[in-house]
């Protein structure tokens, strides 16, 4: 087995071993970041073991839904993608988390890949129809509201 295989595979039940630990302790953004990690860490580990081969994603799983990448951005890069949406400027993005415009640019940089598109009008597109996704009712709930 390769070191990078070893060391992932390691770091990976290291994380695991604290979410079982310390799981009631955690703050909730504690334990979404670190499933965040676990996340990353599995899918290396697949490309490492030669299960899944790189695609235009190369950090998020393939055949999974259109949002999965969303799970694959740190809290920074949801605060930058969520600003783009918006339509803040590269600028005022800046100035509002308190960080330059080169390093908004770089969280743009690292965005796009993860989520699979070629621009931010992509991006902020797929955060929007995952937002919309997400207050839709489910159609059992929207066939049972029609019915009452």
């Amino acid at each position: 087995m390769s070191n990078q295989l070893m060391d992932r595979a390691t770091a990976l039940r290291d994380v695991a071993v604290a979410l079982s630990i310390d799981w009631d302790q955690m703050e909730h953004p504690t334990r979404t970041a670190l499933v965040r990690k676990i996340q990353r860490l599995a899918f290396e580990l697949s490309l490492l073991a030669g299960r899944t081969k790189p695609t235009r994603k190369p950090n998020a799983p393939e055949n999974l839904s259109p949002w999965v990448g969303l799970h694959f951005l740190t809290p920074r890069e949801h605060e930058v993608l969520r600003a783009l949406s918006l339509g803040t400027s590269t600028k005022k993005m800046g100035e509002l988390l308190g960080i330059s415009s080169a390093t908004v640019r770089s969280h743009v940089k690292n965005i796009l890949p993860k989520l699979g598109v070629h621009s931010r009008v992509e991006a902020v597109s797929l955060l929007l129809t995952w937002d919309a996704h997400q207050t839709q009712p489910a159609l059992g709930e929207s066939l049972l509201a029609v019915g009452t």
